[in-house]
């Protein structure tokens, strides 16, 4: 069995390839070694589309070729994994009759000349609406068998790689959304995938598409109802340009559904499951002008009564409509915008608004 030491080597590496894609093939090699295995291989299956990923460092270009173009529909596990909870260890004897197996040609012409045919453990490291996860290790010919201290290893292997599958999916989807700049104040944001399928978003937000039916029950989070969003968001990610649409909440405050597509070039590699595709921002502008209104009287201390006309001068409108909104007389209108222009530092209204705007 593993030591103290190699095991917590192992658990680091686990975690190392959480916060780097790229070290999943090292990874997988070192459990294959730690549970004296051939090999160790990662697959990922989403059930909506049945496209089929996987990471297999030990085989070679032929025998991946020859394995999802002719035998991976009838002898995967991981396609067979689906209806199984996570961190449940299941065996090939769970999934076929070996007496069977061991007659075919994919075990003969295919698993055996690959060293392993002496046994197999696989488990599901996530079972979700996006997709099926599993890991396996497949022993050599040699081997009859595992023993019940190499399932309890196996099982504690499962639950640290479901955990690091995990966070990679979250730090994926959030490296996603900051690269894009913060959304800014009164805003949200939704990270959706091809098909309009939410794959991350802060509660606030689903809870507003939801109020303005722009979201459909389907998975976790939901889907992208038809309608102009959803259009939008076809039109954006088919010309890698984004856009926008303005609509109203129930009460009437306007908002601003922004999207942004993701790179069609990025390479997100077999070990991302989700599969990001555009990014939308929801903004409340009356939420951004009070909160732009608030920084500009912290910043130039402004009084109740001059925060007032400020935000009706930005609103537009000459000294008289300003005066008529507020209930005041012009000249004391006047007053307030003399003071606020001396606070600010600027001489006119249309200042005044690009000062707003920019704070």
């Amino acid at each position: 069995m593993m030591r103290e030491k190699e095991r917590d080597q192992l658990v680091r590496s686990i975690y190392d390839a959480a916060l780097d894609p790229a070290e999943w093939p090292t990874m997988l090699t070192r459990i294959a070694s730690a549970m004296n295995c051939e090999q160790s291989n990662f697959a990922i299956i989403d059930p909506y589309s049945g496209v089929a990923q996987a990471i297999t460092p030990k085989w070679r270009e032929e025998d991946r070729e020859a394995f999802f173009s002719h035998w991976q529909k009838d002898f995967s596990l991981a396609g067979r994994l689906e209806k199984f909870p996570v961190g449940q260890v299941l065996t090939y004897e769970d999934f076929f009759d070996v007496d069977w197996l061991k007659r075919t040609d994919f075990y003969n012409e295919w698993w055996l000349p690959m060293g392993v045919g002496g046994g197999s453990f696989a488990a599901n490291v996530v079972s979700d609406g996006h997709a099926t996860a599993s890991i396996t290790v497949h022993a050599p010919q040699s081997r009859l068998g595992f023993t019940s201290a190499e399932k309890k290893m196996f099982e504690g292997i499962v639950e640290h790689v479901s955990r690091s599958v995990m966070i990679l999916r979250r730090l994926q989807l959030g490296r996603l959304a900051t690269s894009h700049g913060d959304g800014g104040p009164g805003s949200g944001f939704a990270v959706v995938d091809r098909s309009g399928v939410v794959l991350h978003a802060d509660g606030a937000t689903l809870v507003r598409l939801n109020a303005l039916g722009l979201l459909v029950a389907d998975r976790a989070m939901g889907r992208i109802a038809p309608g102009p969003l959803k259009g939008l968001l076809h039109r954006a990610i088919s010309l890698t340009d984004g856009g926008h649409i303005d609509l109203r909440e129930g009460h009437g405050s306007p908002v601003r559904l922004t999207v942004i597509p993701c790179s069609p070039r990025t390479d997100y590699g077999p070990v991302v499951i989700d599969r990001p595709a555009a990014l939308i921002w929801l903004i409340s502008l009356e939420e951004v002008q009070r909160e732009k209104m608030q920084r500009l009287v912290n910043a130039y201390s402004l009084t109740p009564a001059e925060t007032r006309v400020a935000v009706e001068a930005c609103a537009g409108g000459g000294r008289s409509e300003i005066a008529k909104r507020c209930g005041v007389s012009p000249s004391t209108i006047r007053t307030h915008l003399e003071a606020i222009f001396f606070k600010t530092g600027v001489h006119r209204q249309a200042e005044l608004v690009h000062l707003v705007e920019a704070i």
